[in-house]
């Protein structure tokens, strides 16, 4: 069966679910004085610096999924090339 190319378009829907689970974790934490992660604690660290937080989360998300994305174009170039 054939694999489906990764393109660079698809990183940034990979990054919906982590979105949507940081407003829900930081509202939910507003609410019920609870946050999931210790860089989340909005009412120990405040805003401006969970903020900044996140940002380096998602950087690093995007890191990540650059990684993935190289790897699989380098194994599709490799296929192609041995083919």
């Amino acid at each position: 069966m054939p694999k489906t190319t990764i393109h660079w378009r698809n990183s940034p829907a990979w990054l919906i679910y982590p979105i949507g689970y940081v407003i829900v974790a930081l509202i939910r934490g507003a609410i019920f004085k609870w946050y999931p992660y210790p860089f989340l604690e909005a009412d120990k660290l405040g805003y401006p610096q969970v903020l900044l937080n996140i940002v380096m989360l998602f950087i690093a998300l995007c890191v990540v999924s650059a990684i993935f994305i190289g790897v699989a174009r380098l194994a599709q170039t490799r296929t192609s090339i041995a083919r």
